[in-house]
């Protein structure tokens, strides 16, 4: 295997590992809604 060949695994492999972390916030997205913290301005609709 040669640079380039390693490089090519090395992107696909984190583009794969983002693109499930990204999926997932969006499917989890009520979940994450409690990690909020009620100082941001507008908060969470959820949080009171």
């Amino acid at each position: 295997m040669d640079n380039s060949t390693i490089s090519k695994i090395g992107r696909i492999f984190y583009a794969l590992v983002i693109g499930f972390f990204g999926i997932n916030h969006f499917v989890n997205g009520t979940g994450m809604q409690k990690m909020v913290p009620t100082f941001f301005p507008g908060g969470s609709p959820g949080c009171i």
